[in-house]
């Protein structure tokens, strides 16, 4: 794998300036209009988890308030997003070959909770490392990392990780993920995980055919990128992959994303 420091200034792309991103409340502007994210446009598709009634019916059988399990939960996935975004940016230093640093210092104020700690991120970025010697990195050098695209037509936009491209021009997409959700290990393998065990949880319409599970967005999530760039960028993504750094895990694991062109344009129909 070769990276050189100014990869994403050397290959910027001409759309990049028309696109306003605002991390703290992660919305993407083009001239003026707010876009609406690769994630949400799939979390659409999907029922939403009502959290208040759980936790009112919980909160019962525990002897809580319901407030104090909300925050409990909130705070479970605060630390989970914030602790992964700390992962991407410390990659994309790494490529750039900036100084790095493993410890993320999480706080969490709630009305009932407050939660505090120092998270090692040591074990991921080992497991990155390793990663970075399997061929697919040695033999494609970095293109962009951490690439915002949009199509302003549909109103969608996200980031992409990284994305890869050969000496003879073969562009490969990758994804960095620290959840421990998307799969298990058994005897060595990975097998991410493509059914929830609700037999009632599943997509809507025409997505009623998936399971509602963290694997199968993060693959609808490659899949509209891909679209993305093909169709805006003139970028033919050949390969997708989910690199899988979670520590709950013994190694890494390099997950092949298929093709879900049906299930994209389905999703898609309903943003003309």
């Amino acid at each position: 794998m070769t990276a050189p420091n100014n990869y994403n200034t050397t290959n910027a792309h001409s759309r990049d300036r028309d696109l306003i991103f605002y991390e703290d409340t992660h919305t993407y502007i083009h001239n003026g209009v707010a876009l609406t994210s690769v994630s949400n446009v799939i979390k659409d598709f999907f029922p939403d988890f009502d959290a208040e009634a759980m936790a009112q019916r919980k909160a019962v059988h525990e002897g809580v308030t319901p407030t104090l399990l909300l925050e409990q939960w909130d705070a479970k996935g605060a630390v989970a997003r914030e602790v992964g975004t700390f992962i991407h940016s410390q990659i994309e230093r790494t490529f750039l070959g900036l100084p790095t640093e493993m410890t993320y210092h999480f706080v969490y104020e709630g009305k009932e909770i407050r939660r505090e700690e120092h998270v090692s991120i040591e074990r991921e970025m080992t497991y990155f490392a390793d990663l970075c010697k399997h061929p697919i990195l040695l033999e494609h050098p970095i293109y962009r990392t951490e690439w915002r695209i949009y199509d302003e037509d549909l109103r969608i936009a996200g980031t992409i990780d990284c994305l890869l491209r050969s000496p003879e021009g073969k562009f490969v997409l990758m994804d960095w993920k620290r959840s421990e959700k998307i799969g298990r290990e058994e005897y060595g393998n990975f097998i991410p995980m493509t059914t929830n065990p609700f037999p009632y949880a599943i997509g809507k319409g025409a997505l009623s055919h998936m399971s509602d599970t963290p694997f199968t967005k993060y693959i609808l999530q490659q899949n509209l990128y891909s679209h993305i760039l093909r169709t805006r960028y003139d970028i033919e993504v050949e390969e997708m992959y989910l690199a899988v750094l979670s520590p709950v895990y013994s190694s890494y694991h390099l997950v092949k994303v298929p093709r879900l062109d049906a299930e994209v344009e389905a999703i898609l129909s309903t943003r003309r």
